[in-house]
């Protein structure tokens, strides 16, 4: 996300809008608070809160500053915070081969054939 907003902003120069469906509590919607450290140079997030440091194959991006203007992102199994076991579910549940800790208890949701969401009162998504 952090190289593909380096490359649109180069390319376009325009401020981005960002969606994601199944927004697995909205890591990706936030990438422009992350840093990515390629060969020595610094992409993304001037001062972030975490650096990720891939095995780069290829060309580096452009370094151009991105702007996120807007954000959102849905899920039709959402965690909700309000609920302890949901809460407890995603900051203390099991890291999977995937890396969410939530993967466990969502993957086998999605593979389900209804994709009517289950009501949950008390949660917005915004």
């Amino acid at each position: 996300m952090i190289s593909v907003s380096h490359y649109l902003a180069a390319r376009f120069g325009r401020p981005l809008m960002v969606s994601q469906f199944s927004s697995s509590a909205g890591l990706n919607l936030m990438h422009d608070q992350y840093g990515m450290e390629v060969t020595s140079e610094q992409f993304g997030a001037q001062d972030p809160l975490l650096i990720l440091t891939p095995d780069w194959k290829g060309p580096l991006p452009p370094n151009n500053p991105f702007h996120i203007i807007e954000r959102g992102g849905v899920d039709l199994h959402p965690l909700a915070p309000s609920r302890s076991e949901d809460l407890m579910r995603h900051t203390l549940g099991p890291i999977s081969q995937n890396g969410w800790s939530d993967y466990a208890v969502q993957a086998p949701r999605r593979r389900q054939k209804s994709t009517k969401p289950e009501p949950m009162s008390g949660y917005q998504i915004a």
